[in-house]
């Protein structure tokens, strides 16, 4: 009993140290809880059996003793199961720009997935900038004002830093707040930017930074209280079922799976996760499988999805509707930041639709058109797999793709990879705003010099072009594949 706790406890003391991808952690705190409850009450009915065990009937014990083993190895399975393994954290952590030399030095310490040339952070502080004179005009914020700027996911302000430097060169007012989960980072960088008060950082996933941004929403805040409540429930389901999913092989492996014990699995299935399986499923092992894991069905010829991307489409679908009334009504209202940007969103996660919530004039994200960002399935195939989460990037209906271009990656241009142009930046305008030119030169700002890792780029960095959506294109992909192609022939601004 005391390994059991141990391990329990080895398991909640690495949740409350690591940072997981968002959605990862949904279920298991309150699980381990559980679990931690059930070991108590475990101990005490041992010590039951310890002191009574004299008076006995043979048989009594070995009840009673079956059924504590039973549920010790319950709590074992769970742990075994996989879900608490901690996942690979695709993030970078607090670095220094002064420490950043050369391209050497950038690829070795990677302060960000993507390299950030001068005609980049001009392109975006023009976004803003312009995104801001826009709101002015339009009578949304005061003259006089400060250009505000979101970053979800921006880690350790190291874009953000960029842009505040060539703001400040060029004698605009700006505001940059970071939203990050990542603790270790965002306390480094705290410290780092004690001295930039245009910066401002916040350890807080973009869920909870949404709901914050909008607590006082006589309107909007009990609407995201709702999809919060939903969104948790739901992924709690599906974190139980994928690890029942394991516990049920691990017993049908053990050859454990007798009429009862089926008949007990179902009982669980149907009455604490609750996923509706067949009648036939209650005394068929095979049916069983097919409905809780999904595979081909010969009775309906076709596939059978699994018990969880039923529950996940289930609860997903009020999320959404949920999700599209609140974007109804940010669509009615001023913006809240003149530019929001996703400067990286770890790959098979998505949280697009929070950052539609902020309510953006535009927003940016930059993304790797080859499926290491975000969730795509047009490029990497499979389907989300949370309560919460679509195909990554979606322009929802207030928002529409008004500017693509090309960037290098690291990993690709640290091995020397021919297809070092495999990044782009998607610009998404509001529906009420207008195009305009992206290019620093055109919104009167001055680059100055180059940064030290743009001598040695190919080309000597020279910019790339920007690429328009074009009648034909099916999806965003469409576009930044053709400026990424046009950056690695030659093709500059």
């Amino acid at each position: 009993m005391d390994d059991v706790r141990s391990r329990v406890e080895k398991v909640a003391e690495s949740l409350g140290r690591s940072s997981w991808a968002e959605g990862e952690t949904w279920g298991i705190r309150s699980r381990l809880e559980e679990m931690e409850g059930d070991i108590g009450s475990l101990e005490a009915a041992l010590e039951s059996i310890r002191r009574e065990a004299g008076s006995m009937m043979d048989a009594e014990f070995d009840e009673l003793v079956s059924v504590l083993d039973r549920r010790v190895r319950e709590v074992e399975d769970y742990i075994e199961a996989g879900k608490v393994n901690l996942p690979e954290i695709h993030t970078t952590g607090f670095i220094r720009w002064e420490q950043i030399d050369s391209l050497e030095s950038f690829c070795r310490e990677m302060p960000v997935y993507w390299i950030p040339t001068k005609e980049d952070v001009g392109r975006i502080l023009a976004v803003a900038k312009t995104m801001h004179e826009q709101t002015v005009a339009r009578g949304e914020s005061p003259a006089g004002g400060a250009m505000r700027v979101l970053d979800i996911g921006g880690a350790s302000g190291a874009l953000g830093k960029l842009v505040v430097d060539l703001a400040r060169e060029n004698g605009l007012d700006i505001t940059y707040e970071v939203a990050d989960p990542l603790e270790d980072v965002v306390r480094a960088a705290r410290r780092a930017y004690a001295g930039v008060p245009e910066m401002r950082l916040s350890k807080a996933w973009s869920h909870e930074f949404v709901r914050e941004q909008h607590r006082k929403d006589a309107e909007v805040s009990p609407l995201l209280a709702e999809r919060a409540r939903l969104t948790d429930e739901g992924n709690r389901h599906i974190a139980d079922l994928e690890t029942f999913q394991q516990i049920f092989a691990k017993r049908q492996e053990a050859g454990a799976l007798d009429t009862a014990e089926l008949a007990r699995l179902y009982d669980i299935v149907a009455n604490e996760l609750g996923v509706r399986l067949s009648p036939e499923a209650r005394t068929d092992v095979e049916r069983f499988k097919l409905e809780l894991y999904g595979g081909w069905c010969d009775q309906i010829e076709e596939r059978w999805p699994p018990a969880n991307e039923f529950v996940r489409q289930e609860y997903d679908a009020k999320v959404k509707a949920i999700t599209e009334q609140v974007e109804r009504l940010l669509g009615e209202r001023p913006p809240e930041w003149d530019l929001v940007i996703n400067s990286w969103m770890s790959p098979f996660v998505d949280f697009t639709r929070d950052i539609r919530l902020t309510g953006g004039a535009a927003l940016m994200y930059m993304v790797q058109n080859y499926g290491a960002t975000g969730t795509q399935p047009e490029i990497c195939g499979g389907e989300p797999r949370l309560v919460g989460e679509g195909a990554s990037y979606e322009t929802g209906r207030n928002y529409r793709l008004t500017a693509v271009w090309a960037g290098r990656s690291v990993p690709e241009l640290a091995h020397r990879d021919s297809d070092e142009y495999c990044n782009g930046v998607l610009l998404q305008l509001r529906r009420d705003r207008k195009d305009f030119d992206v290019s620093p030169e055109a919104n009167g700002i001055k680059l100055g010099e180059a940064y030290a890792w743009e001598e040695e780029l190919l080309t000597n960095g020279a910019p790339t072009a920007v690429e328009k959506p074009e009648v034909g294109d099916e999806s965003y992909h469409d576009t930044v594949q053709r400026a990424i192609w046009k950056a690695g022939h030659g093709w500059r601004r």
